[in-house]
């Protein structure tokens, strides 16, 4: 089942788009979700890893742990960040 969600574009990746957020039709399965979005950034802007993605205010990788069998709901937020390097 597909559900809408809400993606927002942080830091260069807003100028890149040319939109701060966007809706976008995902599975409601969250591993599911965050490969199709990961598919659409690519496709569509040619934005490639590295970046952190993040649904709600927690990366993806732990989402798609924690909220295994606990479907995305409409209006849920994913947001892509550029990845920054410390070193």
């Amino acid at each position: 089942m597909q559900v809408e969600v809400m993606l927002k574009y942080g830091g260069h990746f807003a100028a890149q788009t040319g939109c701060a957020q966007e809706p976008l039709e995902v599975d409601e399965q969250v591993e599911a979700a965050c490969e199709q979005v990961q598919r659409f950034v690519q496709q569509r802007y040619q934005i490639c890893p590295p970046y952190i993605l993040l649904v709600g205010n927690q990366h993806m990788i732990g989402a798609c742990k924690k909220r295994k069998d606990q479907p995305l709901q409409r209006g849920e937020v994913f947001q892509l960040l550029p990845f920054v390097s410390g070193g």
